[in-house]
């Protein structure tokens, strides 16, 4: 029994030691980056609507309320109710299908069918927007703008789709190239063809459960009908906006973009915090802010 023991004692405690090494050495393999995430309510909840608040497209669910929140659109308040009235079902951000709320639709104080903010004589605290900035004809028009608006420490509140876990996982993130391309040289007043080509003939589903789960099925564009269908939409819209997904973002390439940005001068904002897609989500969080030279 005692040489029994020894033996026994002596395998399992050389097999402990192996066992802890391996473990020790999986562990400094596997040590993910530290990542921020935050729910949207708490997200929500960083805005001081006791200040000047600005919220971008809040269709018949804003986000903010208060005596001192303000609204932008591209349509009016009675626009939005027609709009709505008119239309049999919306679908939301997971491709579940849902009535909108006329009674819902908040006074518009601000409006611009091009999505244009450089008329707004009022400056802000806060400025907040979801789903918005995909849409934006020029990012850096659009942010540009956003910091104009902005009092002395003030902050942008964004929501973005993250292209993984949405209907654009097979179409590429937007680039620099094609950013500063769009401010410098626009190839039209409006979207482009090939963001309406895109939009509808290589997109898929959007349900980000599925997406995060790895079933990334394409479910449009299969057929080459798709992209005739898609170019006589274009040509008989073409001249009024055409309400697609101009940019496509993932947390890491929009805070190259911002930085990139930033430091070539085509805009003043920085990031404050970022804050990575939560699993199951089809959204990051950005708050942005003018650098410490503009407030200068």
């Amino acid at each position: 029994m005692m040489i029994f023991s020894v033996k026994y004692n002596y395998f399992f405690s050389a097999l402990n030691q192996k066992i802890n090494l391996t473990s020790i050495k999986i562990k400094l393999a596997f040590i993910p980056t530290p990542k921020r995430v935050i729910s949207k309510l708490n997200f929500l909840q960083l805005i001081d609507t006791s200040l000047p608040t600005l919220e971008i497209g809040p269709w018949d669910k804003p986000s903010l309320k208060g005596h001192d929140v303000f609204y932008f659109d591209i349509m009016s308040q009675n626009e939005i109710k027609k709009s709505i009235e008119d239309a049999d079902l919306f679908i939301d951000a997971n491709s579940i299908k849902f009535k909108a709320d006329a009674s819902n639709v908040p006074f518009i104080n601000f409006i611009d069918s091009t999505g244009d903010m450089s008329k707004i004589n009022k400056k802000f605290n806060n400025i907040y927007s979801s789903h918005n900035i995909e849409h934006q004809i020029c990012l850096i028009t659009h942010l540009q703008q956003l910091s104009s608006l902005l009092n002395n420490q003030g902050k942008i509140y964004l929501i973005i789709p993250d292209k993984r876990y949405c209907f654009d996982h097979f179409i590429a993130e937007s680039s620099l190239a094609d950013i500063i391309e769009q401010y410098y040289e626009p190839a039209t007043k409006y979207h482009p063809l090939r963001s309406i080509l895109s939009m509808k003939c290589e997109t898929t589903h959007n349900n980000s459960t599925a997406h995060w789960l790895g079933w990334h099925q394409q479910t449009e564009g299969i057929e080459p009908s798709c992209y005739k269908k898609a170019l006589e939409y274009y040509q008989a819209n073409k001249n009024s906006y055409i309400n697609v997904h101009r940019w496509r973002f993932t947390p890491e390439n929009f805070k190259t973009i911002i930085e990139t940005l930033n430091k070539i001068d085509l805009i003043s904002l920085e990031i404050e915090q970022i804050y990575e897609t939560n699993k199951q989500s089809i959204e990051f969080m950005v708050i942005l802010k003018n650098k410490e030279s503009k407030l200068m």
